[in-house]
């Protein structure tokens, strides 16, 4: 019996302006069966748009992280140890520049770097990529982001967490339209989509997080990995979906959608391992003991006065220093007590 075969196009666009912005569900009826098959979409010209929206979210997270350790070791160099506060916005801790000026730059570094991505975009759709799949949300929120930023360091004023929920918006956006983009697609183009968009909600979550929970550097840490390996993945796929010079994997392969999983799994634990080596080195430079919680670590000054060093000091267990201060004042009080006797 001859097989039936019946294909159905559905145009994303008008063919006048993209010839090849079709999906085609390719219908076979066979022994009374009904298989349907998937081409993808949207993957043309992802390699640049993947890759420049990676490296821009990798040197923010990077920055976040390196500005918050410096924050918190710049307090601990002080004469008393300061409370941690995080911030969403970071600048430099110089003295020449205030902090308004430190949020004015970074605000407007994002703000033109995301408006080069926006023209990144605009140049992908030259490759017969469908405007629908280009990171416009994504870059218009980021703008908004930059340009509150902007506004806070100059003029305005607004509520505390405002500044928070604008840089967690991007990244919700992302994981809508990265959970609609995988729609109908092909196994791997569908499970790397889905896997952005389930980060994107956790890098989100993780910077709303941050706000609720300001006073803990382990938050802070989980926001900068969470986005240094959102840009990592968003990276990777771009050379996964579409590779340069060399031929596009088989995307109906279960094989090389493990190889992608063991990826995105792997690429964890060197981001891990670079957040750590970061720490280590400016926790060097500064001259401190690279501890996160703040509440065990004494200055001590040396014999000129002129440095200042951190040392871990055990607040608790009977080996303490206030532990053996509190039985020599015990003592005392009981030797006292047997004199006016």
């Amino acid at each position: 019996m001859a097989d039936n075969k019946t294909d159905f196009s559905v145009p994303i666009q008008s063919p006048e302006h993209h010839q090849h912005s079709y999906y085609f569900i390719q219908s076979h009826e066979h022994n009374g069966g009904h298989e349907m098959s998937l081409k993808t979409i949207g993957n043309e010209g992802l390699f640049l748009s993947h890759s420049y929206l990676g490296v821009f979210l990798i040197c923010l997270g990077l920055w976040w992280w390196i500005q918050a350790l410096r924050k918190c070791y710049t307090s601990m160099k002080r004469n008393h140890i300061e409370e941690y506060t995080a911030s969403i916005t970071h600048g430099s801790s110089c003295c020449c520049c205030g902090s308004s000026k430190s949020r004015l730059g970074e605000g407007s570094c994002k703000l033109i770097i995301s408006l080069i991505g926006i023209i990144i975009e605009l140049i992908s759709l030259k490759f017969n990529r469908p405007h629908e799949y280009a990171y416009f949300p994504f870059y218009t929120s980021m703008c908004l982001a930059s340009l509150l930023d902007i506004l806070i360091a100059t003029i305005i004023t607004p509520p505390n967490g405002i500044d928070y929920i604008a840089h967690a918006l991007p990244f919700f956006i992302l994981t809508y339209c990265s959970r609609a983009q995988s729609f109908q697609q092909t196994l791997v183009t569908q499970t790397t989509r889905l896997l952005i968009s389930y980060w994107g909600f956790f890098t989100g979550s993780s910077i709303i997080s941050e706000m609720i929970l300001n006073k803990s550097v382990i938050w802070t840490w989980i926001k900068c990995f969470a986005v240094i390996f959102q840009g990592s993945w968003i990276f990777n796929t771009g050379i996964i979906l579409n590779p340069i010079n060399r031929q596009p994997w088989d995307e109906d392969s279960h094989e090389n959608l493990m190889y992608a999983v063991i990826i995105f799994v792997w690429h964890m634990f060197f981001i891990i391992i670079a957040q750590l080596m970061i720490l280590l080195i400016i926790a060097k430079c500064y001259n401190a003991s690279p501890n996160w919680t703040l509440n065990d670590l004494t200055p001590t000054t040396t014999t000129g006065g002129a440095n200042n060093k951190f040392n871990r000091i055990s607040t608790s267990g009977p080996n303490s220093v206030n532990s053996r201060d509190n039985i020599e004042y015990t003592k005392l009080l009981n030797n006292s007590d047997y004199a006016e006797e």
